[in-house]
């Protein structure tokens, strides 16, 4: 049986945003490295072992060594601990609930809180054997490799503060959000056109004149996650039917909510039914495996609140459109998923309601346009990112789209901007678009 790659895609999202699995490992590795170092220190009497003479210590003193470095250990994990819960916090209030999922992708944070926990769990190992092994047992080769371990996680928790301080700074929010939509970008979009692409309503309409429609259910609550579309395409195939899905990835549905409908010749079992549902995975919170517009929509949120009165901060909001225009004009290049999907041999025997790039461009400058009024170094660089784009997407109905966008900026600005030399500036700046567009 072969494990389907939405699933793949949902695990690995899912250890990747986890705060559990690295420290686990790693506290995990500490108490067999304990293991490893005491059986190592047994076999001293057929080992020369030299060279750790050097350290002038007894048994006393290493179990004092260890003791003090086991309880610094753990009064620096709960310190760390702390800080992140401190910073989470702060980010949170200042930038939205969303980056939350942003900070618990960060491995070099997760690293270092798991050397402290392994760190913590190897002293405490070692020196439990060592309270039973009597008075005269020195484990030299345990002791050393516990202070190199204790200072590299000094090393690690000074690295953790000077991560985490410069992690909460709006530049490096905006620029890591921005990463994640690149690369969302890369794993969604097509360099060039995807088969099925040639296919265009009346293929569908010809296919599915003389069958009767069918509602197609989803399963569970919850937001769409991923949705296995050369899945339903050949279970399409092998039912002989065609199925078209309304929904799509980041949408919300509800407990046998319609998600869409299948045509074919008789309505199918229900086991039949379930399997289709299978296909279309949801979940408590979106992820970005096959939407574009939760990083999207993670921008956009941080520059809303920018713009807010009570945060008033329109150079953080600039920062967001440079990032987002950055993302549409790659957008401009790619091909998008087509509304129609083939099977294995060809046919036509999906219609899909995927992402397009008239939506992005709607879902980014609809509520920056409607919140930005008055505000002319957001308006003005609203304009010159549309410009940007423009120069860059060879896509005419995509132009027309960013056009549409530019002239509603502009309607508003001339009613909500007071000073003429503004004005005069913005004028500048979409009749330069309006060039560009030709």
């Amino acid at each position: 049986m072969t494990i389907p790659k939405q699933f793949l895609a949902r695990v690995i999202d899912r250890i990747n945003t986890s705060i559990w699995l690295v420290p686990s490992v790693m506290g995990l590795a500490g108490a067999v490295l304990a293991f490893v170092t005491l059986h190592l220190d047994r076999g001293q009497a057929h080992v020369a072992w030299e060279w750790l003479r050097l350290m002038q210590i007894g048994a006393e003193g290493v179990r004092q060594v260890f003791s003090v470095t086991t309880g610094s250990m753990m009064t620096i994990t709960g310190v760390t601990f702390s800080i992140s819960i401190v910073a989470l916090s702060l980010a949170s209030n200042q930038f939205g609930p969303k980056i939350l999922r942003n900070y618990m992708s960060d491995h070099a944070n997760k690293i270092v809180l798991g050397l402290l926990i392994a760190t913590f769990i190897y002293g405490l190992t070692v020196l439990a054997f060592i309270d039973g092994q009597g008075e005269g047992y020195i484990p030299l080769f345990a002791t050393i490799v516990n202070l190199v371990l204790t200072v590299t996680a000094i090393g690690g928790m000074i690295y953790f503060i000077h991560n985490i301080s410069k992690s909460i700074q709006a530049e490096q929010i905006i620029a890591l959000i921005g990463r994640d939509l690149d690369r969302a970008i890369d794993k969604t979009l097509y360099a060039e056109a995807p088969n099925g692409a040639h296919f265009a309503a009346a293929d569908w309409q010809r296919l599915t004149d003389g069958l009767e429609a069918f509602p197609l259910a989803g399963g569970a609550s919850g937001y769409v996650q991923t949705i296995d579309y050369d899945g339903l395409a050949a279970q399409a195939k092998a039912l002989d039917c065609y199925i078209r899905i309304d929904t799509r990835a980041g949408r919300f549905i509800i407990e046998r909510g319609r998600v869409g409908e299948y045509y074919a010749r008789r309505a199918l079992d229900d086991d039949t039914l379930q399997q289709l549902r299978c296909l279309i995975a949801t979940g408590r919170e979106r992820t970005p495996i096959q939407d574009i517009e939760f990083a999207l929509d993670q921008l956009v949120q941080v520059a809303l609140r920018a713009l807010s009165p009570g945060i008033n901060d329109p150079y953080t909001a600039m920062t967001c459109i440079d990032w987002l225009s950055a993302a549409l004009a790659k957008m401009g290049t790619r091909a998008f998923p087509p509304p129609y999907m083939t099977d294995t041999d060809g046919a036509l025997r999906l219609a899909a309601n995927n992402f397009t790039f008239a939506g992005a461009v709607n879902a980014i400058f609809d509520p920056l346009r409607q919140n930005a009024r008055g505000n002319e170094m957001v308006v003005i660089r609203l304009l010159e990112a549309i410009a940007a784009i423009i120069g860059v997407t060879g896509n005419a109905a995509w132009q027309d789209c960013l056009l549409r966008q530019a002239g509603m900026i502009h309607a508003d600005a001339q009613d909500s901007i007071v000073q003429r030399a503004d004005r005069d500036v913005v004028e500048q700046r979409y009749r330069q678009i309006k060039a560009l567009s030709r």
